[in-house]
């Protein structure tokens, strides 16, 4: 619902779809770190690839 409302938002605001971008992008680096982190302790399979 979240998703929608923003993809409905950025399409008429510059601003709006700028942020959503920007947000987006640190939500991938986040999940990104993470996964790293989990695959280098062992906690997750070491041929995962993060990315």
């Amino acid at each position: 619902m979240m998703a929608n409302s923003v993809a409905a938002l950025s399409a008429q605001d510059e601003d709006m779809r700028t942020r959503a971008c920007r947000l987006y992008s640190e939500t991938l680096t986040l999940f990104t770190r993470r996964i790293t982190e989990a695959r280098d302790s062992g906690e997750i399979d070491e041929d995962i690839d993060p990315e």
